[in-house]
């Protein structure tokens, strides 16, 4: 099962409905998924954007997806994201259009079997939903 890899932003960051250069992106702030929590992502995004190449103060770094989602609906820069959030997203933050196709992501889950963390049941909630386990 894959799901499509969208770019995001908060409506005050890219006002009009025009298609977005991936090479603009290097004039802003990007929030990012650090690799080792999500390595698979990680890699997706660094074959389209090259991040060794962007400016390090321009990346902010999430460790997780409540992270990821916090940021990105406070509006601290663009981000790219699998479909499944974008029901966790406020009504401000829109996909963006872009020059080139994004890829898709296969869907993979880690975490600790026995673990009674409530963010980690709303979004497995989320995701039994989404593919109507």
């Amino acid at each position: 099962m894959t799901e499509q890899i969208y770019l995001l932003a908060a409506q005050h960051l890219h006002p009009t409905d025009r298609i977005l250069k991936l090479q603009e992106l290097k004039n802003h702030n990007i929030i990012m998924c650090e690799q080792n929590a999500s390595p698979v992502f990680y890699e997706k995004l660094d074959q389209l954007l090259g991040i060794d190449q962007l400016e390090h103060e321009q990346l902010l770094w999430v460790t997780n997806v409540l992270q990821h989602i916090n940021l990105t609906n406070m509006g601290m820069g663009f981000s790219f994201a699998p479909e499944y959030l974008l029901r966790f997203l406020n009504d401000h933050v829109k996909i963006i259009q872009t020059d080139q196709a994004l890829p898709k992501l296969g869907l993979y889950a880690t975490f600790n079997k026995n673990s009674q963390n409530p963010a980690l049941k709303i979004i497995t909630q989320a995701l039994k939903n989404t593919i109507n386990i």
